[in-house]
């Protein structure tokens, strides 16, 4: 565990030398220069590309979903239908209670 890893000579290339950390003075940078703007380019095929190849992908993509057989689409959606049903069976059985309690509270 003594023993430190030696470097690659390109990674050593790559960091600085103790002598430039060594808070010696710093070489003047040169001036940046300009970005240039890149031409400007039609905005119309390359949307349309864009949109085309969205699509693709996307029809693509929906092929390779395992789609539920009817079934089981039918069983999930009644078990879906039931779960509503009973969230909403119990609040409003929640809220008459509450109700109830405010008006016993209230009713002095």
């Amino acid at each position: 565990m003594g023993e430190k890893k030696q470097l690659s000579p390109s990674i050593k290339t790559l960091l600085p030398q103790r002598s430039e950390q060594a808070g010696g003075a710093e070489r003047p940078r040169p001036a940046a220069k300009p970005a240039a703007k890149p031409a400007a380019r039609p905005a119309g095929p390359a949307k349309e590309n864009r949109l085309v190849r969205w699509w693709n992908e996307t029809e693509s993509e929906l092929k390779k979903v395992v789609w539920p057989s009817r079934k089981e689409w039918t069983n999930l959606t009644l078990a879906v239908i039931a779960a509503t049903v009973a969230t909403g069976v119990f609040l409003g059985l929640v809220d008459f209670v509450f109700e109830r309690l405010i008006l016993f509270l209230t009713a002095r």
